[in-house]
């Protein structure tokens, strides 16, 4: 199968059916053993080959991609990854900011080949970037009973406690972005959405206004906070929970996630880090689930 040159965008062949790209031997590529073929355009004379139009161009190690993005989904950090699979945290490092672009756009087409949620459940995680005194807000939202997550937005938040003189010279006042984040995320779901949706969420004084500025026509019900059982990552609530299907997908997070596991060293330096990695999970958890194929449009 022939190509158009992606130097000078010359056809592979012309109008009077001249053929302008052809064939310029092939090569045996060392990263998964594939025979490649190369070509040459005659227009510009420049060089190029089957490998020049793939998302991993110029990878060595794009074998390690699908393993890598597994492991992200299991509990590993990336200086455990890069033990198992013997590479360079900066290896494994590029690897993350390579598939989670792709896995935002992969969330975001799974959410479209399926049916309009009906009833969503709503409410922050939270976690932190560097510090304890750098905190982030994950607004995330999930189809009550599927589990199915229906999108997220990682934003900044102040700190909850009083610091001392020390720490806030250190580091600072932090703007509550909150409300932005969600935003962005109501604009982003609001496709996947049932006009007439019904949104479940506690009873946070902030959600109220948000919810009615995006979706006029949904019903919000609220539902006072539990206090959490010892296990299940503090998440999971005591006695009959009416959020179950949002607090079990933020406990398993925790648990698969592990810059969001509790008590550990694992900790995100860089927001978008954070994700990026977020991004992976969520699209393994969401391929997991039984309801993958039979919501289908």
């Amino acid at each position: 199968m022939r190509r158009d040159c992606p130097h000078c965008n010359a056809k592979a062949k012309t109008s009077d059916d001249r053929i302008q790209v052809i064939r310029d031997g092939s090569f045996w590529r060392k990263s998964d053993g594939r025979l490649i073929i190369k070509f040459k355009c005659r227009a510009c004379g420049k060089h190029f080959s089957h490998a020049t139009f793939a998302k991993e161009y110029r990878q060595k190690k794009r074998h390690k991609n699908e393993r890598i993005k597994n492991l992200l989904g299991e509990r590993c950090s990336i200086r455990g990854i890069a033990r198992i699979e013997r590479l360079s945290r900066t290896t494994v490092l590029r690897k993350l900011k390579f598939l989670g672009p792709i896995a935002l756009v992969e969330l975001q087409e799974m959410n479209h080949a399926r049916k309009p949620i009906t009833r969503l459940q709503f409410d922050d995680q939270e976690t932190a970037e560097q510090s304890k005194y750098k905190p982030l807000a994950i607004s995330l939202a999930v189809e009550e009973g599927s589990r199915w997550i229906a999108g997220f937005e990682v934003s900044e938040m102040p700190v909850k406690w009083k610091m001392s003189p020390r720490k806030r010279a250190l580091y600072g006042n932090r703007k509550d972005m909150r409300a932005e984040g969600r935003r962005l995320l109501f604009a982003r779901i609001k496709l996947f959405l049932d006009p007439k949706v019904t949104i479940i969420s506690d009873q946070h004084p902030h959600y109220p206004k948000s919810i009615r500025e995006h979706f006029p026509l949904a019903t919000h019900v609220r539902h006072k906070s539990r206090r959490p059982i010892d296990h299940g990552q503090d998440e999971l609530k005591q006695g009959f929970d009416p959020m179950f299907s949002l607090n079990h997908t933020c406990a398993k997070n925790r648990d698969r996630v592990a810059r969001l596991t509790r008590k550990s060293w694992c900790l995100s330096k860089k927001k978008e880090h954070l994700v990026y990695h977020l991004a992976i999970a969520f699209v393994r958890h969401n391929k997991s689930l039984p309801c993958n194929e039979s919501q289908r449009k």
